[in-house]
């Protein structure tokens, strides 16, 4: 008899982080409390930028936790900011998830680490 041929794998449908750095500070007007911006960047398993992805991720400022999330457009990209800090105060951003059905967010395949810390800079050096 003869056997059926071998199943071809599926391919995982799979998300990762390909770049998150930091896009600006913003500050006060009337102030001297700022807010981090960073700006993350979102491929499939292919290479290929992801739209409509959803990353969520967290805030830490000092022990103070805010969630955040953004939904990634036609390049793959989308920004995600803190809320206002303290000056003299770094805060730290850390994705979380990345949801984008049917696929999965795998954190080892990221091509940075999915976490960045912001340091505070002076308004006006």
């Amino acid at each position: 008899p003869t056997r059926p041929p071998a199943a071809t794998p599926t391919p995982a449908l799979t998300v990762h982080i390909h770049d998150l750095h930091l896009k600006e500070r913003k500050y006060e007007k009337d102030g001297d409390d700022w807010q981090a911006v960073v700006k993350i960047y979102v491929m499939d398993g292919e290479g290929d930028p992801v739209e409509h992805a959803e990353v969520i991720g967290n805030w830490n400022t000092n022990g103070d936790v805010l969630i955040a999330s953004c939904t990634s457009k036609k390049n793959g990209d989308c920004d995600l900011k803190s809320g206002w800090i303290p000056p003299s105060e770094s805060t730290t951003f850390t994705v979380t998830e990345i949801e984008y059905f049917p696929y999965m967010y795998t954190p080892a395949d990221n091509e940075v680490p999915s976490w960045i810390t912001v340091d505070y800079v002076p308004k006006y050096p």
